[in-house]
């Protein structure tokens, strides 16, 4: 039975070495600040297009249009790492050979695939801060203040219910060729399809009937939009908040034990395979 002492070290180290890596080598931390400080300001300047606080689609939430816009580009990142982050750990530790170093020693694959989660998370965790206090502090940017720990209660519940969408999608590196060496365009046809219908740069309110039917089938949608509900002073009594939150529930206890199945079905694939470069043609299923 492993050590709980030693499998935190194991975590803690590699989280961090993945994090030095992202943020403090060619600039990356730099870089990264200039890039949330443009993305704020472009959609700031954007949103001065039309005129502010007219949207009736916007009253529910009791914001205007650029503090809804930047409350999206904060949190929607950490929703969309939830989604596409186990799968693009395993599309790197496969690549650099990494994954099969690990699995000859006596540390965890899981550990590994956690470890950079969790670096990237706190990356993105740097990024959403950044984005709100730009935002608060250039442009005014006022995204409520009550209710937070239940707030956050409910946003780490979305990012579990996504996390096992994540989960189900790794199914795509196990089972297809297509983007072992690289971007899946499955996986990012799907990480394109949420990040436009989950409510976080526009209310899904404006969505057609169509369009709005599958913005409220994906957990992103109800955690973004009860986060900031509850933020502007809504309690769990409001028949949206609770709705969205028993969709979470329902997601994340159907998605989770079957993203785990998927995922350990998975890996004893990958043991029996082996490390398999793709070279030629790269084929889509086989």
């Amino acid at each position: 039975m492993r050590d709980p002492l030693i499998v935190v070290k194991k975590l803690h180290y590699l989280m961090w070495a993945n994090f030095r890596l992202s943020f403090f080598f060619s600039f990356g931390l730099v870089m990264q600040f200039f890039n949330i400080l443009m993305g704020a300001c472009s959609y700031f300047f954007l949103t001065q297009l039309f005129p502010q606080g007219g949207s009736e689609a916007l009253s529910p939430y009791d914001t205007n249009a650029v503090s809804y816009i930047i409350a999206g580009m904060a949190l929607s990142p950490m929703l969309a790492l939830s989604a596409s982050g186990l799968y693009s750990s395993l599309v790197n530790s496969y690549y650099n050979r990494t994954l099969e170093r690990i699995a000859m020693s006596r540390t965890s694959v899981f550990a590994l695939f956690l470890s950079e989660m969790l670096s990237s998370f706190l990356a993105s965790a740097l990024t959403a801060f950044l984005y709100l206090l730009f935002g608060a502090l250039l442009f005014h940017v006022d995204i409520g203040g009550q209710n937070v720990l239940l707030a956050l209660c409910v946003f780490a519940a979305g990012i579990a219910a996504t996390m096992g969408i994540g989960m189900i999608l790794t199914a795509l590196f196990f089972w297809t060729s297509s983007g072992k060496a690289g971007a899946n365009p499955f996986l990012l046809f799907f990480a394109r399809l949420f990040s436009t219908f989950d409510g976080g740069t526009f209310p899904v309110e404006v969505l057609p009937g169509p369009l709005r039917t599958f913005s409220e089938i994906i957990p992103q949608t109800h955690t973004l939009r009860a986060v900031r509900l509850l933020l502007v002073g809504e309690t769990l009594a409001s028949s949206i908040v609770s709705k969205d939150i028993a969709s979470i529930a329902l997601i994340a206890a159907v998605a989770l034990p079957l993203g785990c199945a998927v995922l350990r079905r998975g890996m004893g694939k990958v043991k029996r395979d082996g490390y398999a470069p793709i070279t030629g043609a790269i084929w889509f299923f086989g």
